[in-house]
């Protein structure tokens, strides 16, 4: 398989790394499909968004990197996209998969297929549920409710058979339906690498059923006692066959793309590191992390910041607002310190800090907003704070939350 690397806001032109028209074309189906979020179209040419991780077209595959800033090295991010979606939630992997995964040279895709792939098989050894089903066909005892028309048609010279609509107990259901689509689209997209023998040995141990699935049909889907234990597994398979594009009109390349907003990838990777800190340490048991709280703004509108961290003990409450994009001049805009100063009144912030990913960090000081004439209340805080999410050995800093807590002058000292 052919790979091509790139990084968010970078240009890729047709010609370069063996990036063909075919390859645009089927690029440009895929950003209308989704609503023209994931790039900008050039001539002959796509530029990225903030958008990161891969696609796969046929036999070439695009790998999207997140780079913070300018002045870090391309390198130092190549390899932080997996363990940065795995402790904010988005690959929901347990100790053993994740040490498989990072004992493994995998694409993001093929990180997906080896999880999906792994659940599949504990769930044929765990024996796939039964349910009840409608189903129309000749039988050789009267059983369900004769379709009278039906039997004249097909069992005139078969006096032995019954034409009738019968309940059958079986597991083809529209559950298997959805995972076998998907173990199928793995299936394809896995020819040459080492997952095309495994996916290939889960179809065979899986039923043979009918796979016709559609995006309505996904809607259908409910879990009860029984099927709750499937629920891992369909949300991967969900977003397989969602991110699959069978093929551009007058063409045959298959898409398949895995990709997310770094904007909302980074909200997220600040709020769980803020939670495993303040869960593993005691010293922090005093402090209550949320993140997207609403509160009525106008009419239908509201204000969510991305994080809002409380003391107990004190009573006071700090807003974090997160930034993935660096700012000119390492200066925070006028609308971003406007928004901090309505989320310090709305929630009676006492502080509130901008935070910027960074490779050079910049914990900044704490600055008055000035106040209203004849305003009489408590003076609120702001700062711009600039974080190292990279470590010197290339890997994802493991205390990022106790840093964070840091800059908003939570310490184990204080409070």
């Amino acid at each position: 398989m052919h790979i091509i690397r790139k990084y968010e806001y970078e240009k890729l032109q047709i010609g370069e790394q063996g990036f063909s028209q075919n390859h645009w074309k089927s690029l440009l189906k895929l950003n209308e499909k989704f609503e023209n979020r994931y790039f900008d179209i050039l001539h002959e040419g796509i530029k990225f968004r903030q958008y990161v991780g891969v696609i796969q077209i046929d036999d070439l595959l695009i790998e999207i990197h997140p780079k913070a800033d300018k002045h870090s090295g391309n390198t130092a991010w190549r390899n932080v996209l997996i363990p940065m979606l795995i402790r904010a939630g988005y690959l929901n992997i347990e100790t053993a998969g994740e040490a498989f995964v990072r004992r493994q040279p995998l694409n993001l895709i093929q990180v997906y297929f080896s999880l999906f792939l792994n659940r599949m098989e504990a769930l044929i050894r765990q024996g796939l549920v039964k349910q009840y089903r409608q189903e129309s066909g000749n039988t050789r005892a009267l059983k369900g409710k004769l379709e009278f028309a039906a039997h004249l048609r097909h069992n005139l010279v078969h006096r032995e058979r019954f034409y009738t609509r019968h309940q059958v107990y079986d597991t083809d259901h529209l559950l298997h339906k959805v995972l076998r689509r998907a173990a199928e689209i793995v299936r394809d997209f896995s020819r040459g690498t080492s997952l095309s023998g495994y996916s290939k040995r889960i179809l065979t141990a899986f039923p043979e059923i009918s796979t016709a699935v559609t995006k309505s049909s996904l809607k259908k889907v409910k879990f009860n006692r029984k099927t709750r234990h499937y629920a891992s597994v369909w949300d991967l398979a969900r977003l397989i066959i969602l991110n699959f594009s069978p093929g551009i009109r007058g063409g045959s390349m298959k898409m398949l793309s895995l990709l997310f907003d770094m904007n909302l990838l980074w909200e997220q990777y600040v709020f769980q590191s803020l939670l495993h800190t303040v869960r593993r340490h005691p010293v922090y048991a005093h402090l209550r992390i949320s993140a997207q709280e609403p509160k009525p703004f106008t009419g239908r509108h509201y204000l969510q910041p991305d994080i809002v961290i409380r003391n107990t003990r004190t009573g006071e409450t700090h807003i974090i607002d997160t930034k993935w994009k660096q700012p000119e001049n390492k200066e925070a805009s006028i609308a971003d310190l406007r928004q901090m100063y309505v989320y310090a009144r709305y929630w009676q912030a006492r502080k509130t800090v901008l935070l910027y990913p960074s490779s050079v960090p910049a914990p900044g000081e704490f600055q008055v907003f000035v106040p209203a004439p004849g305003e009489k209340d408590a003076p609120i805080f702001y700062k711009t704070a600039f974080i190292p999410v990279i470590t010197a050995e290339g890997e994802l800093d493991t205390e990022l939350g106790e840093k964070i807590l840091g800059l908003v002058e939570f310490t184990s000292q204080k409070n």
